[in-house]
């Protein structure tokens, strides 16, 4: 440390040219004992030669609010030894080349590194010994001393305050936004704010810490508080409006909390104002920049099997979640899935695999934007899965997926449940719970505020496999609908299924007065809300095809045919309306929808097809369109025009299925035999019914009737004549005499009967032991003996379906009572 007196002691043999030493008379500062202020670190910087740094350091001395006078003794002190410099590197010049010309050279740079004159001469004192390295360092040495040691003693200060601000505000997030918050829409330049201001915060900080005295020049102080403190009540009151409680309390905290640094700095006179000053602007971007995390919408996904992390489920569950919230629509006549578009893709991640990449993921998110949700999916046993979703630290939802929701039977085992229903279902939590913060993500779910109710539509809308498929599904959607009733996705998939088995007109009508009631509930909801249109398209479609159908199956449709007019008019014009939008994301979803409703409109005589058929030269954007297409052909004059557009929609398997009982191909189904071979070589024929003994009433006992010759209901009616007969049979299968009974009147209720000359075909005997219709009596008693067929035509619709064959109608009924072949 320097002292009192400070001088260049001369080498015991110092070359002539040290003879001219500093001047004596003009000291360094006096220092305290231990001081470490700036004339401390002046003094330091003059032992090393570095004189301009230690001028600029004595300069701040004497520039503070107290001015010391040992800045000015200082600064003399520089100046006697840069001239002393000067003159040793003169009087060196005089000397000839050689040893002791370098040695007066150094000598000058010990007392001041940055001085010309020697550092030229030390150059051209030796060219050959190293010249153009010395000069090198000797740049480096003027480099480092004007810009690099500045800086870094700026800098260290400076970053480790912004490292603690970083930190405090990531930890202040979970109290400054409490999981019920709602996202703020203007957060992001909340976020940014609140990162300038710690910036700034920190580069005052660091200032201070390097020069106390310093102030920034021109500055009027006493509006600073003023302006300070109505910043944070403008923004705090903007962005905490909608939050809870807590992030109310926290916006409170910080207008104190400023209000009193304000106070400090009106009271306390430019002394205590850059500090104050600093400390509030720090708090406040702190509690910015909390507020912009906390609502952010990033995602981190994990799931957990058996306390293991599984990436690959982890992966499913991402994907799904990408598909529900970011997908285009699905599903042109039922919604596939909830028309949520907004989430982005970007804002999702799965947590690695392993530990040491989850604490690595955890380190490097210090330094990364946080990821204020994260949900973990957790598998324990009985294939049970429980959903923990959290927001900022804090549990926003604990959900537990049922695994029984997703059987048919409640007896059967819970191991039987598809994986990835569950896995869809933790997907439908998430996604349900984000939409009630993020508002962006709620106009595409129509109302649902249930994630049981979502999770059991998308299920049932994708099917699972379970050989009960279409039971499963309708039991899903019914309890979609009933425990969220405001889920209208999943009504209008409930209501498409109801319609699924319609093949009469009666059914057929009450179909499309049901999707006419839904379409006025929509319409009703759209005029208070947003998200409703994509499923106001499916439903105004659905509901035009239906009163077409009901048009079709009818002698007199004209009352159907105008219901599909206006439903087709009300179709354009929400057609009209989501072109308006513009939303890339939805362009190919309407784009099909408009090419339907334009065969729709050939259907109805709205329009005339151009020469050469419908959309001749046009390639349709969906098979669906050509599914259209052939259902228009086969209602006009020429149905087997119909077979071509098809026979390529028929490539998709649910449309194959579909056109079995579609009433708009009745004419290829019960036309021409040509027209019925080619129609049924299309759509594939249905599985063939069981023999007679196949039925269900006859069980294990149907081989060996086979075997005794007893194949038909004609054979197995002669076999059981006379109660001997049927106790001579029961006896040789070991059954009781009732069985026997119960077989025969089932082979009466099979055989020619009245008018009808025939058996009742091995189908429709099917379908009536399925609807538990096993003997003539049943038949009279459930169809008032033919003048009330409906309930029976009902009942067998189901197992038709099932079957994938047409429905009976009434007729068919009647011919079944004998009132006609």
């Amino acid at each position: 440390m320097l002292g009192a007196g400070w001088v260049v002691a001369p080498a015991a043999a110092a070359p002539e040219c040290l003879m001219p030493g500093p001047d004596a008379a003009i000291s360094a500062p006096v220092l305290a004992p231990d001081e470490t202020g700036l004339v401390a670190q002046a003094g330091t910087l003059v032992e090393a030669g570095r004189l301009d740094a230690a001028e600029r350091l004595y300069e701040l001395v004497l520039e503070g609010d107290a001015p010391d006078p040992r800045g000015g003794a200082g600064l003399a002190f520089v100046q006697s030894r840069r001239e002393a410099a000067e003159r040793i590197a003169a009087s060196a010049g005089a000397l000839p080349a050689g040893e002791e010309a370098r040695d007066c050279f150094r000598s000058a740079l010990e007392l001041d590194r940055s001085n010309k004159t020697a550092l030229a001469g030390q150059d051209a004192a030796d060219p050959d010994d190293g010249s153009s390295a010395s000069r090198v360092a000797e740049r480096w040495d003027r480099f480092y001393d004007g810009w690099i040691d500045p800086l870094t003693r700026l800098a260290l200060p400076v970053l480790a305050l912004l490292t603690v601000l970083l930190i405090f505000s990531r930890v202040l997030t979970s109290w400054a936004v409490p999981p019920a918050a709602r996202e703020w829409p203007h957060r992001r330049p909340a976020w940014w704010l609140g990162i300038g201001l710690m910036v700034g915060a920190a580069a005052a900080g660091g200032t201070l810490a390097v020069s106390p005295a310093w102030s920034p020049a021109g500055l009027d102080w006493q509006w600073a508080p003023l302006a300070l403190v109505a910043l944070v009540v403008l923004v705090a009151r903007a962005a905490l409006r909608r939050s809870g409680q807590r992030s109310r309390s926290t916006a409170a905290i910080a207008v104190a909390f400023v209000a009193a640094s304000a106070l400090a700095i009106a009271l306390g006179g430019e002394d205590v104002w850059p500090a104050a000053l600093t400390v509030a602007v720090a708090w406040l971007g702190v509690v910015l920049a909390a507020i912009g995390r906390g609502h952010a919408l990033r995602l981190l996904i994990e799931v957990k099997k058996g306390g293991t992390p599984d990436a690959a489920a982890a992966a499913y569950v991402l994907a799904r979640l990408q598909e529900l919230g970011s997908s285009p629509p699905e599903g042109l006549k039922a919604p596939q899935q909830v028309d949520v578009t907004d989430l982005p893709t970007a804002a999702l991640s799965a947590l690695p695999a392993g530990r040491a990449a989850a604490v690595l993921k955890q380190v490097v998110d210090l330094f990364l934007p946080s990821v204020p949700w994260r949900a973990v999916v957790t598998e324990g046993e009985g294939s049970t899965v429980v959903v923990t979703l959290t927001r900022n630290g804090s549990v926003a939802q604990t959900a537990l997926v049922d695994p029984t929701r997703f059987l048919l039977h409640p007896t059967a085992s819970p191991a039987d449940v598809d994986r990835g229903d569950l896995l869809t279902a933790a997907a439908a939590v998430v996604l349900t719970e984000l939409a009630q913060r993020h508002e962006q993500l709620q106009k595409g779910l129509c109302g649902a505020t249930r994630w049981d109710s979502v999770a059991a539509h998308v299920v049932a809308t994708k099917p699972p496999g379970s050989s009960d498929g279409a039971a499963l599904r309708r039991e899903l959607l019914a309890y979609a609908v009933d425990v969220d009733p405001g889920n209208a996705l999943a009504q209008a998939a409930y209501v498409h299924l109801l319609g699924e088995t319609a093949t009469s007109p009666e059914d057929l009508e009450a179909h499309a007065r049901r999707l006419s009631a839904l379409s006025a509930l929509i319409a009703g909801r759209q005029s208070t809300g947003t998200g409703y249109l994509l499923l106001q398209l499916r439903t105004l479609h659905a509901r035009a095809a239906a009163w077409l159908n009901v048009a079709a199956a009818r002698e007199d449709g004209a009352d159907a045919r105008t219901e599909a007019r206006t439903a087709l008019g009300e179709l354009a014009t929400a057609l009209d309306a989501a072109a308006d939008l513009g939303d890339r994301r939805q362009e190919a979803f309407v784009g099909e929808v408009a090419a339907i409703a334009y065969e729709l409109r050939l259907a109805a005589g709205l329009a005339v097809a151009p020469p050469g058929g419908p959309r001749a030269g046009e390639d349709p954007p969906s098979l669906l369109v050509l599914y259209d297409q052939a259902c228009h052909a086969a209602m006009g004059d020429a149905p087997g025009t119909a077979l071509e557009p098809l026979r390529k929609a028929a490539g998709r398997n649910s449309l194959r299925v579909q056109a079995r009982t579609d009433p708009c191909f009745g004419s290829l189904r019960t036309g021409s035999k040509e027209h019925q071979r080619r129609f049924w070589a299309l759509v594939g024929e249905p599985a063939a019914p069981p023999p007679f003994t196949g039925l269900e009433p006859f069980g294990e006992q149907g081989p060996r009737l086979v075997e005794l010759g007893l194949s038909s209901p004609a054979e197995l009616l002669a076999a059981t004549e006379g109660w001997s007969r049927r106790r001579e049979l029961a006896r040789h299968l070991h059954v009781p005499g009732s069985v026997v009974g119960r077989w025969r009147r089932l082979a009466a209720l099979a055989g020619p009967r009245l008018l009808r000359r025939t058996d009742i075909g091995a189908r429709d005997l099917e379908l009536l032991v399925a609807a538990g219709v096993t003997s003539t009596h049943d038949l009279v008693v459930r169809t008032r003996a033919g003048f009330f067929p409906r309930p029976l035509v009902r009942a067998v619709a189901e197992p038709a379906a099932s079957r994938q064959v047409p429905a009976p109608d009434g007729g068919d009924v009647r011919r079944w009572l004998g009132w006609g072949s």
